[in-house]
């Protein structure tokens, strides 16, 4: 059983605070509950909307940030714009500005209440970067050097690229843009 800030994920409905009734999502297949959709509206969504409970450490008029309920470490923050956004590719560069600038200036009161010994900023875009609530969000994950959570390389990593084929996707990114 997973608790949800003293809710159970194993039940199927619960009446929020408001005394609004929502379903939690069943499990998917990594154990995580699959919390793209709740009553028809995005889980940060209902979050920032105080539909579902959240652990706020931080609020504005364009973002909050929030401690994940699934944290890899403790003190592992989210930080939302308060427009439902699905990911980095539809924010407008003065809102991403924003997150990255609140996230600054969260990140360092993070690790000192945690004790820390560094920390990551990230975001996922996309299933294939591991994105599980598409509405956008930073991390701020709190790292220690006993921790076992890190990114993953391939085997042959590093090695140098081809300069002709750094060249070719270099154009072809500027012929995006």
């Amino acid at each position: 059983m997973v608790a949800l800030s003293g809710y159970a994920a194993t039940q199927r409905f619960y009446r929020s605070r408001s005394g609004v009734r929502v379903e939690l999502v069943p499990p998917t297949t990594h154990g995580w509950p699959d919390a793209k959709r709740i009553m028809g509206n995005c889980l940060f969504c209902s979050v920032i909307q105080r539909v579902m409970p959240g652990s706020f450490v931080y609020e504005d008029d364009r973002a909050v940030a929030f401690l994940d309920m699934y944290p890899v470490n403790s003190g592992h923050t989210l930080v939302v714009p308060k427009t439902h956004m699905a990911d980095l590719r539809d924010c407008p560069p003065d809102l991403a500005a924003h997150l990255f600038a609140v996230s600054t200036r969260l990140a360092p009161a993070v690790v000192a209440a945690v004790e820390a010994d560094g920390f990551n900023v990230w975001t996922a875009n996309g299933r294939a970067a591991g994105q599980t609530v598409f509405h956008l969000h930073l991390h701020i994950l709190p790292r220690f050097t006993t921790d076992a959570f890190g990114l993953r390389f391939p085997d042959d990593y590093p090695r140098e690229a081809d300069r002709a084929e750094l060249d070719a996707v270099a154009a072809r990114i500027i012929s995006q843009v």
